[in-house]
Order: C-alpha cells, then structure tokens, then sequence
C-alpha cells in the first residue's frame, strides 16, 4: 500500500462519474445518499485523483456528508490506496488520518510532519525513566575520570532564544604567548546508554525538526572533562566583546543587559545574517528580516568545525572500519546544472578502498563528521560513543605500557573500548548511516515546507521582490535560492509561448529571448505552450517603482496583472537575458494556492517590457 500525501476532500466528482447513476437530481452531491464514492484530490500534483468508498469513510466525515456541512471539501487527510483495477481509471483507497481544515496552517503542518514520518509526540515514560532527575549531580567519581577544568573561563555563546546549550568556549592565554581555544561539548552519551529503550528513541528520531515558531593553530587534543559555564552569552553580546565594546569600567556602570557572571570571573577575563521570520501573538508571520551575521557567529561557527574536524581524524585513526563520518563529494557538471549534491553520513568501512571519496567539498577538508551537537542530532552521539572508546582505549594501553613490559597491542585494546561503549560494527553503522541520512531529508523537507506555508498563510508575499542567486542552470529550467526567504525554487522557460531559450552547452550559459509567436513555427499548435506570465512577470518600465495599486498593472505592459507593484530598490532585466551559474537576477514573489489547496511560494522572472 501506497501512503500518499495530503488531499482535500471533496464529495463526488463534479463531473457524476463516481455519484450514483439513480442520483436524484434534486439532492446535494454532499449527501451520502447521492453517491458510492468521493473523491481525494492530491495536493501533489503527481498523484492520481482517489475515490473511497462511502462505506468505509470515518465516520465523522460520514455524518458531515450527512448534514451536508459544505467544509468538509476543504478537509486535509492522509490516504492509502487499497486497489487499482485495470477497469478503473482512478485507484481505490481509504482515510487514515484527518487532519482538520486544508486553509488552516496547524493542519497543513500536521500533514507534512505526517507525510516526512516526523515523530513529534512526546517521548515514552520508559524513554524518560533512563535520564536522571533534576537534582541530579556530577557523580565524585567522575571527577576521578575525568580532568577537571571548572576553575577555565567557559561560557556559551548562542541566539537569545537558545535553550539547549550543549556547547561552550573557552579561552587561556598560555606562557609562551600562545592562547589555547578550548572547545566544550555536552557529553549526552553518558546519559544515552547504548541499547537502552532512550537510545532507540533517539535513534528513531534522529534529528531534531526545526520549524518556524516550533528548534590559531593545527594541535587539537580531545578529552572528557567536568566544566562550569560561567557565563551565557548571546552572539550580539560576543559582538560587543569583539568590537571591544564591553569591559570592566562600561559593565560596572552603563551596561544593565548584560548576562550574569557566575563565579569569581570578570568581564575583563572574557576579552580575549540570518534570516529570521517575525510573529504577531498569534503565531502569524507578519515579516521577515536578515539577521546580521557578525564576527561573533563565524567565530563559533569555525570552532565548531574545527572540533568536528579533529573528532573525524581522531575515530578514522581509531576504528578506520567502524567511524560515522560526514562527506559530501564534488559536483559533476550534470550536477552542477541542477541542484548540487548533498553531504551524507557514512560508515569508514564502506570505503576503506576509496578514501578520496571521504571529503567534504563545502567545507574543503578531507574528514569531517558531527559532534559537537548531541542534544539534537543521534549521529552525534555515535561519534561521542566512539570518540570515548578511542580515548579509554588509549588511556588503558599506557597504564598496561607502565605497569609491564608485555604492553596490551592497541588494537585489543581498542576492540575491548569498542564493545564496552557499544561502537557499531560496519554493517550496523552503515544501516545507521542509511537511516541518519533519510531522516536528515526528511527534516529538511518539513522545514522548507512549513516556511512555504507560513509564508503564504499571511499572504505577506501576495507579491514582491527579491534577488536571486542561480544555483542550477540547464536548456529545461533553472534552480534560483532566494535568500529572502532562504528557500530554493525552480523557473520552467522551455515551451512557453513568447519565449525562447537558447541553451550553450560548451559554456553552460542560457540565453533567454521573446519572440511574436513562438508556436506558430511548431506542429503541436498553439495550446501546447503555456503563458509568458507563467514564468516572467514582465512590466512596463513606467509601473516600476510605483506605490502599491491594485490597478496598476491594468492596460500596461507586455502581461497585465491585477497584483500590486510594490516600491523597490530591485530593477528589473530586459530580454535577452544572459544567465550563468551562480548569476544574480531579480525575480518576483506570490503567494500560490490558498482556501481550497495546498499554499506555496512561486516564483517568476522580473524583466522589462523594453527589449534590447
């Protein structure tokens, strides 16, 4: 059985086909008496419409049949097909899940966690039962274990908003005029035992889902640690301490937004864009904006990846068949012409025999995997598993080198941390790898998705207009990311009457031009293209620029429109229309869809009604 996206219900095909042949004519098409079926319409335009027995409806949706409650055509289910005889031209199938009105956003985001299998319930009592309570403390013997470091200035540095803090920095000036960077992570395997009912539940999860409103030099050493935060810092207070505008005297008496120093640290011993969506108070997106990103953002940032780096080295060295690491291969040319690859997650033993294979092209460096958050993401975990095996290993191998002179090999040694900490074998670790990587799709799909929703819900881009960056170009279409609303689109310019492509393969560059009458010269005929509208707004250059008007566009320019044009600093191109990888264009944004189907963003050129 197929589980299919999320439909809108509608009673009956309008057209009879599915109502009952002795249908009388005077009754509503609601009413159950009229008909056999009803229909599911697919908001993925891919799927085939549905019909579903009234017999085996709900029977809530069977009693607002009943009543003839009109709203329950704009209901948004989940189905599954049972059956697709070879008679029928439409499948079979039944309602599994309802999840209330198409037009509202709740229900749209229930449908697509549903359809991405996101698990946002809460987590079982048995889950639960395995972390310790609130009271709970470090554990003496862990101090034994571990080098304490509670007397380093260590603080975080996250949003405002940032509950989860799981990493922290730290700075020391060393006697050689070196200053050592240390970067701190919270060590949640410890509490996420392997094989435990908690780490199947994560592992199940994977990652966490982020919805809108919903979450130097080359030396590095590596070791489990005790720490204290002394300090919760925001990005924007980092800033303030890089641009050196907090110290001790500006802290003491003119800085009354400044966090809390715990300890006996002072704010001396510490100087050493995003896009963002705004909410009214009822959970609507009102606007957006870009969030500036400073020094301070990238300076966490390359820590972080600079501890992902060295833990990547530190478990391929250890267990070169058992690490998860993260690669993401170099584009191809075909790759390049639409979107580019995405970095996977994969177990070192699928490709000992193919290590050039192990890089990360984004970042540019050989090794790379995920560690330093392990609040939100299970491979994390795997890798603190592994990175604490590596280093129990190590430190039973010099404790046997001092005591005797039969020295324990280190690759027993290893093996024996390995099985102690639950370090996935090649096979396991690959299934694992397999399932991270479906599940971090899916969380990107969710997330895309849900921005989408929030952004046409308020209908805040009925239309505007934004930059472009081209990231995928071919003689079909272009993929645009619009960093506006940080989302990526695709333009369709082939078969477009009034537009021609022309496609340059040795240069991989796209000129596009109009014509008079692009089908006249074709033998399909006229209704085989679609309108120039339907991929470029095209004005007159004398609407540009104007307040918004709901007339505007009337009688002016090449395509007319009833939307409004909005002021802007963004001028639009003329035709022909050069466009190279990674070009920037201008291109206007609508709100598509709306009470009776799925909301989306769309997407078009903006060009000028002036021809070159």
């Amino acid at each position: 059985m197929l589980l299919l996206a999320f439909s809108m219900l509608s009673s009956g095909f309008t057209t009879g086909k599915v109502v009952k042949k002795d249908a009388k004519k005077n009754k509503s098409l609601l009413s159950i008496s009229n008909c056999e079926y009803i229909e599911i319409m697919p908001t993925d335009p891919r799927f085939p419409k549905l019909m579903v027995l009234v017999s085996c409806l709900p029977d809530c949706i069977k009693k607002r049949l009943d009543d003839e409650d009109e709203t329950v055509e704009m209901e948004l289910v989940a189905a599954q097909i049972d059956n697709w005889s070879d008679e029928s031209p439409f499948p079979e199938a039944h309602i599994s899940y309802i999840f209330g009105q198409g037009s509202e956003m709740e229900s749209q985001i229930n449908a697509i966690l549903h359809e991405n299998a996101i698990r946002c319930s809460e987590f079982f009592p048995e889950s639960l039962s395995c972390l310790p309570s609130n009271t709970w403390e470090v554990p003496k013997e862990e101090f034994q274990n571990r080098r304490d470091l509670r007397n380093l200035c260590i603080y975080t540095i996250d949003p405002y908003s940032a509950t989860d803090l799981d990493d922290a920095l730290s700075v020391q000036r060393l006697p050689d005029g070196l200053v050592r960077v240390g970067v701190h992570i919270s060590d949640v395997s410890y509490f996420v035992l392997p094989d435990t009912t908690l780490d199947i539940e994560a592992q199940l999860r994977s990652t966490s889902v982020y919805m809108l409103q919903r979450k130097s030099t080359n030396i590095a050493g590596i070791g489990r640690t005790v720490i204290r935060s002394c300090c919760q810092l925001s990005y924007e207070h980092a800033q303030d301490i890089v641009d050196g505008m907090i110290d001790a005297e500006t802290c003491n008496n003119f800085r009354d937004d400044l966090p809390q120093l715990h300890g006996h640290f002072e704010w001396a011993d510490l100087e050493s864009s995003n896009f963002v969506f705004l909410f009214d108070e009822y959970g609507i997106p009102y606007d957006n904006t870009l969030r500036e990103r400073k020094d301070s953002n990238f300076l966490v940032e390359e820590f972080m990846i600079l501890a992902n780096r060295t833990a990547a080295e530190i478990i391929s060295r250890a267990f070169p068949d058992s690490a998860l690491l993260r690669r993401h291969p170099e584009p191809n040319i075909q790759k390049l012409r639409e979107p580019m690859q995405l970095a996977t997650y994969f177990c070192s033993g699928d490709l000992k025999d193919n290590m050039n294979d192990w890089g990360h092209y984004a970042l540019a460096v050989p090794l790379y995997t995920h560690f330093t958050s392990p609040l939100r993401r299970y491979p994390d975990i795997v890798v603190h598993r592994t990175l604490a095996a590596a280093i129990e290993a190590e430190q039973l191998y010099m404790m046997n080198r001092r005591m005797s002179h039969k020295v324990r090999p280190g690759r027993e040694a290893l093996s024996a941390a390995a099985l102690k900490h639950g370090i996935p074998c090649t096979e396991l670790l690959t299934d694992i790898a397999a399932y991270s990587n479906e599940r971090k799709l899916a969380s990107r799909h969710v997330k895309e998705a849900s921005r989408h929703i929030k952004d046409a819900c308020d209908n805040l881009y009925m239309f505007s207009l934004s930059d472009a960056r081209v990231l995928g170009l071919g003689p079909r279409f272009m993929t645009i990311y619009i960093h506006k609303l940080a989302i990526e689109k695709r333009i369709y310019y082939d078969e477009v009457d009034g537009l021609t492509s022309e496609w340059l393969e040795a240069t991989s560059t796209l000129v596009l031009n109009t014509c008079a009458s692009k089908w006249s010269v074709r033998r399909a005929g006229p209704g085989y293209y679609r309108a120039l509208d339907e991929v470029a707004w095209v004005i007159n250059p004398c609407d540009h620029n104007l307040e918004p008007d709901m007339e505007s566009t009337q009688g002016c320019g090449v395509a007319q429109h009833s939307d409004p044009i909005l002021k802007s600093e963004i001028d639009p191109f003329v035709f022909p229309l050069t466009v190279r990888l990674l070009s920037t264009i201008p291109v206007a944004l609508h709100a598509t869809g709306g009470d009776d189907g799925p909301l989306n963003i769309g997407a078009r050129l903006f060009m000028s009604s002036y021809f070159t």
